[in-house]
């Protein structure tokens, strides 16, 4: 039922100061998509925290927030008439193995969505829907619908038919909490990104 799309590693790398730890992220994304959905990933190739404090000390809290150009997106083009889910699993910390010891940095993830089909990634970050802190899905239209007034079921899926598209635009950011005197070292995390169609498709 689920086809990997893609698997993307993102990795940053910041400066350091000579005389206080400095500490750089890597976190990897993963996307999963079922039947014919279609996720590309945007503009941006890597979620760099680096990109907003070029030196990141122990004791220091960086955010990329929706509006930064350094957020995270993707593109998710399946059919208009149905409805999606997204499902968001991302590790709570970014790890650091010292030898036999591991290091944590807090990780806070957030993210948003459109789907009223702009047709660029910098009209849909414009009316991007921020989700709430504390979930990791929603199900959508992928298409969103107007009016008050129920809208048909969609077309049954038959031979000769090509079904309507529409993109639906993911960003993804967040925030990291570095720990006094956290140990220089690129720190890691994981990022799954799962969608599938909520609507019965066949």
């Amino acid at each position: 039922m689920i086809n990997v799309v893609r698997n993307m590693m993102l990795g940053f790398v910041a400066g350091m100061l000579v005389t206080m730890p400095a500490v750089a992220q890597r976190i990897n994304f993963s996307t999963f998509a079922s039947d014919d959905i279609l996720i590309t990933q945007g503009s941006v190739q890597e979620l760099d925290f680096n990109q907003k404090q070029a030196v990141i000390l122990g004791g220091s809290n960086v955010n990329i927030l929706l509006t930064d150009p350094s957020a995270v997106v993707f593109a998710i083009e399946a059919n208009a008439e149905f409805d999606i889910t997204i499902e968001i699993t991302a590790d709570p910390w970014l790890e650091l193995l010292v030898g036999q010891s591991i290091y944590k940095i807090p990780f806070t993830p957030g993210f948003s969505y459109t789907n009223n089909g702009s047709l660029t990634e910098a009209q849909a970050k414009l009316q991007a829907v921020p989700v709430a802190s504390g979930f990791s899905g929603i199900t959508i239209p992928v298409f969103h619908r107007t009016g008050a007034a129920p809208t048909p079921p969609p077309t049954p899926v038959h031979a000769g038919y090509v079904a309507p598209k529409s993109t639906v635009y993911l960003f993804l950011y967040g925030s990291i909490a570095v720990p006094l005197n956290s140990p220089v070292g690129l720190y890691s995390g994981n990022i799954n990104i799962h969608v599938f169609y909520t609507t019965n498709i066949q």
